[in-house]
Formats: structure tokens, sequence, C-alpha cells
């Protein structure tokens, strides 16, 4: 019994990982509809089932493909903007007469 619970619990904690990774939502829900409309397209105009489902899959892979990259390259460009953007307020809060150990000042250089 406990160790089907604690299978079970590697799966839930590897899903809550998986998902909360930055971009996983959204690539996999824009590639999945892709997917979906461009094979139910290919299938309402040619009524060829493997091409249709070879061009839904093509579909899903190329824009799970393109997103993922997209997507990740503004996650980390933001990251950037924002570690500037601390960094700045950090410098501006020393300027104005705050302690280096302030804890505010820890909190912004992290």
């Amino acid at each position: 019994m406990s160790t089907d619970n604690d299978l079970e619990e590697k799966k839930v904690s590897f899903l809550k990982r998986f998902a909360a990774e930055p971009c996983v939502r959204q690539t996999y829900l824009y590639s999945f509809t892709g997917g979906l409309v461009v094979g139910s397209l290919s299938f309402m105009f040619t009524s060829h089932v493997r091409k249709s489902i070879a061009r839904g899959f093509g579909m899903f892979g190329a824009t799970m493909g393109v997103y993922w990259i997209y997507c990740r390259y503004n996650y980390f460009k933001e990251q950037e903007q924002l570690k500037k953007i601390s960094e700045i307020l950090a410098s501006k809060a020393l300027e104005l007469g705050s302690q280096p150990n302030d804890p505010i000042i820890s909190e912004f250089k992290k």
C-alpha cells in the first residue's frame, strides 16, 4: 500500500513541477489547438485520414517548437529587465540613505 502511495505522490509532484515551469501550459494549449484545427481542416477538405493525422501532428510539433522558443526568449528577457530594475531600485535606496544590510535592500538584490 505504501509503495502505491509513494508512486502516486511522485507522479503528482512531477506533474506539479512540470506545470509550474514557465511557458509549458501556453505551449501545450496552443500546440494542441493548432494541431487539432489543421488536422480537422485537412480531413474536411481531403478526406484522407492518414494525411490529416500526419498534418495535425506535424502542426502540433512545429507549433510547440516555435512557441516554446518564443515564450522562453520573452521570459528570460523579462527576467533580465526585472533584475536591472531591482538593481536600480537598490542603488537608489542606498543613495537615499538606507543601510546596505537593510532587509529592503537585500530583497532588491535577489
